[in-house]
């Protein structure tokens, strides 16, 4: 893609909090027939859980009434939530079971087990239904309830190594005889107390860690950060090159499991469900490439002539290199980092016309990699949505500006028509709200939509129409909707 797709300096990070959740299913009989099932189980489990803590309350442990309460947490709507299934929580809920436990703390394990067994079984219902979307999102939820649910486990690609549930990329390093530290990444298991005590290998060669910076600043050898799906250049550090390709992958797992419909077709999601191959692309991942600078300086030299005039930017992604900078800085952004690393992703997941959106629709290729700034993590799940700071600047757009481009109008505007026009930083609001709404909207009506649209546009297979045709609403009743999701969202 010919990347004017340039990011404008953001407000830093509002972290958000809660839960686990994915795409939503479609509106059709069969699909409210498994969210009326999928409404069941939780107002059930939720009656079960609220039971044993009054049990536990009634008996005068109120900390363990708590502990057992704590359990059911409440979800914003206008959200998504991705929990992470940890080897920590794998202990956790082992640990509800161990011998001499407390008896509220075996029926709170096995509460979660069946709810796990029950959401996994729903799963495999709209499996059958052939819709994948919430077959994806029931098979997270299980895992929230029981992280060592085996086949739950199996469909998102981890394997049972030395006790353990591993990716493959993990396990293959193991073999390899490599640690993944914390400050430095997989490193061969006999390197690791040298790092830590300040060595460096480089060149064939033991040096001092300052040796080491001074030679490759000399010689203009950047660290190289490889990742399961990313390769790092850095001329920052080797540490600085580990921190970012954890968080990228942080983004990459979000991603990945959000827009499933994305870059997997029936035939391979079908597969995906039934085991009949592990995850596309586990086996020799395309790496995507990263460098990431030491200071801005550096930064806008590399980049000099490719960087937008007279802006400025704190990273940027260049489709016709297929590469995504950024630079090192106190203050890290890291809402630019997770938009131009979106743009990637969209970008280098499934093959892609050049000029994307050239033409037409380009308003949805910024407006999902600003719905992508949301993202916010807590210690166990990672929300996408809420009440982000785009989505406050797009509701004063529209509700207190009183400025709007209507829709019909909108997915008009290819990517050069859109970024010379004057009002671009109001219309990067506008396509971040428009957005949300499609995202989240009655209970994510119009996702599925989305995604259908994202795929015409990065394959160049789309019209101004599409949106309208994909949701069957006219764009005058799409703006509408969208003007009262703005005033219904103002107190989430």
């Amino acid at each position: 893609m010919k990347t004017a797709d340039f990011r404008l300096l953001s407000t830093p990070l509002l972290l958000l909090a809660l839960v686990a959740s994915l795409p939503a299913a479609p509106v059709c009989a069969d699909g409210m027939a498994l969210w009326r099932q999928r409404a069941d189980l939780t107002e059930q489990f939720s009656a079960a859980i609220t039971s044993l803590a009054d049990e536990v309350a009634t008996d005068g442990d109120n900390d363990a009434a708590a502990q057992v309460r704590s359990w059911l947490r409440v979800r914003d709507p206008d959200k998504i939530y991705l929990y992470h299934a940890t080897s920590a929580a794998v202990g956790a809920l082992n640990a509800l079971e161990s011998d001499g436990a407390p008896q509220w703390r075996c029926r709170l394990a096995t509460l979660r087990r069946d709810q796990a067994d029950a959401l996994f079984e729903l799963a495999q219902s709209a499996l059958r239904q052939g819709d994948y979307s919430l077959s994806y999102e029931l098979t997270l939820d299980a895992l929230r309830e029981n992280p060592d649910h085996e086949q739950a486990r199996r469909i998102l690609g981890f394997q049972q190594h030395d006790g353990h549930w591993r990716t493959t990329f993990d396990v293959r390093q193991m073999k390899l005889g490599r640690v993944d530290t914390p400050e430095f990444g997989w490193l061969p298991s006999g390197y690791v107390e040298r790092y830590q005590n300040g060595e460096r290998r480089f060149q064939n060669r033991w040096m001092s860690a300052d040796e080491e910076r001074q030679l490759r600043r000399e010689l203009g050898q950047p660290w190289r950060v490889v990742t399961e799906h990313y390769t790092i250049d850095t001329s920052h550090s080797l540490e600085a090159g580990v921190r970012l390709g954890r968080r990228l992958e942080r983004l990459y797992n979000v991603w990945r499991r959000v827009f499933v419909r994305y870059y997997a077709n029936d035939a391979e999601l079908e597969q995906l469900f039934t085991g009949r191959r592990s995850r596309r692309g586990d086996a020799s991942p395309q790496r995507m490439r990263v460098v990431f600078y030491a200071d801005r300086e550096q930064y806008q030299h590399a980049l000099r002539g490719q960087l937008p005039p007279g802006i400025e930017t704190t990273g940027y992604y260049w489709g016709e290199q297929r590469t995504a900078f950024f630079f090192g800085s106190p203050e890290p952004d890291y809402r630019t980092l997770y938009h131009e690393a979106t743009h990637q992703l969209f970008s280098e997941s499934r093959p892609t016309v050049a000029n994307v959106a050239s033409a037409a629709n380009f308003w949805i290729v910024e407006g999902i990699a600003c719905y992508m700034e949301s993202l916010a993590e807590a210690d166990d799940y990672t929300t996408l949505g809420g009440n982000d700071i785009r989505l406050q600047a797009a509701r004063q757009r529209r509700l207190v500006d009183d400025y709007y481009v209507p829709l019909g109008t909108l997915v008009e505007y290819g990517m050069e028509q859109l970024q010379r026009d004057p009002d671009i930083r109001r219309i990067y609001s506008e396509s971040s709200g428009l957005t949300h709404f499609l995202i989240h909207a009655e209970r994510g009506r119009y996702r599925g939509a989305l995604v259908d649209y994202l795929r015409l546009i990065y394959s160049g297979r789309d019209r101004p129409s599409a949106l309208g045709e994909l949701t069957g609403r006219t764009f005058s009743q799409l703006d509408e909707e969208y003007r009262t999701f703005l005033e219904d969202s103002q107190g989430s």
